[in-house]
C-alpha cells in the first residue's frame, strides 16, 4: 500500500460513522470506471491476511469497549 493510500484510509477511519459511509459510497461510485489487473494467488493471500488482521483488530477493540 502506498503512503498516499494509507493516509487516505487513516483519514477515512477518523470520520464519524455517517461521514465514513458517505466517503465509502463515493469511492465505490468510482469503482466501475477502474481497470483492475488480474490477481495472482500471492496478492489474494495478502488481501486475505490484511482483511483478517483488520477484523481481529476490530474485534479486539470491541472487546475493550
Amino acid at each position: 500500500m502506498t503512503e498516499a493510500v494509507r493516509v487516505i484510509l487513516e483519514s477515512i477511519n477518523r470520520l464519524s460513522d455517517d461521514e465514513r459511509t458517505e466517503a465509502v459510497t463515493e469511492v465505490l461510485r468510482l469503482a466501475p470506471d477502474l481497470v483492475y489487473p488480474p490477481l495472482d494467488d500471492e496478492t489474494l493471500a495478502q488481501i486475505a491476511d490484511e482483511s483478517f488482521l483488520m477484523y481481529d483488530a476490530d474485534e479486539a477493540g470491541d472487546a475493550q469497549d
